[in-house]
């Protein structure tokens, strides 16, 4: 299970310490929004938008870290004309 994530925004955002000085604790959001790697592109574009974030780790059904998940990723599945819902 993650404990915590760091965004570049956490990094901007974060104490204004050296780098090699500030422990990732320090700057880490320790509520972190996922999503379940059984989830639909829809759940997963949803629990982006709702968090507001652009990465989410994906979880397994044990609650293990088995991935990450994009905006990037979602964009490419949903322009690939292979994989869009056709009626």
């Amino acid at each position: 299970m993650a404990l915590g994530v760091i965004s570049e925004r956490d990094r901007v955002f974060g104490t204004g310490a050296e780098l090699d000085e500030q422990p990732a604790e320090d700057v880490m959001n320790p509520d972190v929004a996922w999503v379940s790697a059984k989830d639909t592109i829809r759940d997963v574009a949803a629990r982006m938008d709702e968090a507001g974030v652009r990465h989410l780790p994906v979880r397994d059904q044990r609650g293990t870290v088995v991935g990450r998940v994009s905006a990037r990723d979602l964009l490419s599945v949903l322009a690939d004309p292979a994989t869009t819902e056709t009626e």
